[in-house]
């Protein structure tokens, strides 16, 4: 049985962290902003890792409000848990393997840095590891999975088009063209589908084990 007391903690600590990088990132963009307030905000919240780790943060507090009829069951579906994971498990492996800089930010920076692309990304795995990873998944609902970064480069494509700002470098169709930014979109949408079936799988190998014995 799970140990619920720890579930708890776990929950608590993700959101208190998950909170504050988002807050800190959010304080530091104000101050180093280059254009207009609206358009700062805006484009804040065009960023996929500032929308996942919000993402994460709702989830876990869903945990913790059991009286919202509809939230509370949805965020304890073994799918909505791996879905979330493998969302945010992307965020960091991208930056760490194409954005990250090789010079390392300082001070606050790299705080918000850190806690947005290495440690909630690492908190979300351990959670995955251990609560969900022995449980059944259902499969059939991994194509669900990949509306979110679907729609999320729809319109980071179509704003950019109309605004000329592109969160990241590789769907900068100014710099690289629609045709290699589609390549890379449809690469990483895979590297999404990839890894969603390699959690699923794990889950449901170590389900059956389990059930087995």
């Amino acid at each position: 049985m799970e140990n619920q007391a720890l579930k708890k903690g776990f929950t608590y600590i993700v959101i208190v962290v998950g909170l504050f990088g988002i807050m800190l990132q959010f304080i530091l963009m104000l101050q180093t902003r280059q254009v207009t307030l609206p358009e700062s905000i805006v484009r804040f919240f065009s960023f996929f890792t500032i929308l996942s780790n919000i993402l994460v943060v709702i989830f876990f507090i869903g945990h913790l409000l059991p009286g919202v009829k509809k939230l509370h069951p949805f965020v304890n579906k073994n799918e909505v848990a791996t879905a979330v994971s493998m969302y945010i498990i992307t965020v960091g492996v991208v930056y760490q393997t194409i954005l990250r800089q090789p010079i390392p930010l300082q001070g606050w920076p790299r705080v918000a840095d850190d806690i947005l692309h290495l440690y909630i990304p690492l908190l979300m795995l351990l959670y995955w590891i251990v609560f969900i990873a022995d449980k059944k998944i259902a499969a059939t609902t991994i194509p669900y999975w990949l509306i979110y970064p679907i729609v999320y480069l729809v319109y980071t494509l179509i704003r950019g088009h109309f605004v000329h700002f592109y969160p990241y470098p590789f769907v900068n169709v100014t710099a690289l063209g629609y045709r290699k930014v589609l390549l890379n979109s449809t690469m990483l949408v895979a590297f999404f589908l990839g890894l969603s079936y390699i959690l699923a799988a794990i889950a449901n190998w170590r389900h059956k084990n389990k059930s087995a014995g």
